[in-house]
């Protein structure tokens, strides 16, 4: 289980496209970012190496996504990781521990702004 709290935007260009841009935007915040689609075990640090279709976990780094495998949803782990899901064509919803976290903030604030704007 995840856990989190769950924010919906607007998104104004396919479901593939707004989970790739989300990722792109995640990557200028954390640069070694790790992509993993859904429950599949495969990961890459290379975003376009990913096959996603409604799903994309985006982890901090490679240490933070061993520690979501070893912990789960543990306090320790729990502003390290983003999951996104597409709903339909025009909603992507967000999972985040705390969307009011500094360092979620602004890489929400971003993926809203892209999405609503259909900036890919």
């Amino acid at each position: 289980m995840i856990g989190g709290i769950e924010r919906t935007f607007e998104a104004r260009m396919s479901p593939v496209q707004a989970l790739h841009l989300c990722g792109r935007i995640c990557q200028a915040f954390w640069p070694e970012a790790v992509f993993q689609e859904g429950a599949s075990p495969f990961f890459s640090r290379n975003l376009s190496e990913v096959i996603f279709k409604t799903e994309l976990l985006i982890f901090r780094d490679e240490a933070a996504l061993r520690a979501w495998d070893t912990l789960g949803a543990h306090e320790a782990v729990a502003k390290t990781m983003i999951y996104l899901v597409a709903i339909g064509n025009d909603q992507l919803t967000v999972v985040v521990e705390n969307p009011d976290h500094f360092e979620m903030v602004p890489i929400l604030a971003q993926m809203e702004t892209a999405l609503q704007r259909g900036c890919e």
